[in-house]
């Protein structure tokens, strides 16, 4: 089955508290052109229904975005009820290390307030830093997959869809393409899969 991409451009926005949050559902009668199982059962077998979030930027020394992430977590909780919940990247403004975990675990302890499952995908601003040019790609990527318990890649099940979540900043700004690494290993992955729809985030 053909891979469906998703894009902000076919998605309906949703605003809770200034954070963009979209809501998903797909369809099982549309056609569209690692770690531990992380698979999540979706509560209506031919609907499956997500929600994403992007760009909310934590930083341990700024209060709004927490605060505003918070609430989006309580709206998505009592409003929405999806089956799950996917953050796009940029998960905080990477400083110096010590405050880029910092704000890595406020994230978390946010994120941990939702009662589904929730998955993340890197940003340019979660592995790179105008403040701190010393902290390597690798190094980031540490701290990253250490406080969110995420790879840089990865893929996950809900009901009938296959989403497979990829790495494109590890050369931002100057080349967005996949690893040779990750596309063998992407190739593995839809040869698995092959029978699913599948969406890459």
């Amino acid at each position: 089955m053909k891979p469906f991409i998703l894009k902000p451009a076919v998605l309906a926005a949703i605003i809770f508290s200034g954070i963009f949050i979209f809501a998903n559902s797909v369809n099982a009668q549309l056609n569209f052109p690692k770690f531990k199982s992380r698979d999540v059962k979706p509560a209506n077998p031919a609907v499956i229904r997500f929600v994403q979030i992007t760009d909310s930027n934590i930083k341990e020394y700024d209060k709004l975005p927490v605060m505003l992430l918070d609430s989006a977590v309580k709206d998505i909780n009592t409003k929405i009820k999806p089956d799950f919940v996917v953050h796009t990247g940029n998960i905080v403004e990477m400083d110096l290390p010590d405050q880029t975990k910092n704000s890595y675990y406020l994230f978390k302890d946010i994120m941990s307030k939702l009662e589904k499952p929730w998955f993340t995908c890197i940003g340019n601003t979660d592995v790179y830093s105008k403040k701190d040019q010393s902290t390597t790609y690798d190094q980031a990527l540490k701290i990253y997959s250490s406080a969110t318990e995420f790879p840089e890649y990865y893929s996950f099940n809900c009901g009938f869809v296959h989403f497979i979540v990829l790495d494109g900043v590890k050369d931002y700004p100057y080349n967005q393409a996949i690893s040779e690494k990750q596309f063998k290993w992407l190739k593995k992955d839809l040869r698995r899969n092959r029978k699913k729809l599948t969406v890459m985030l």
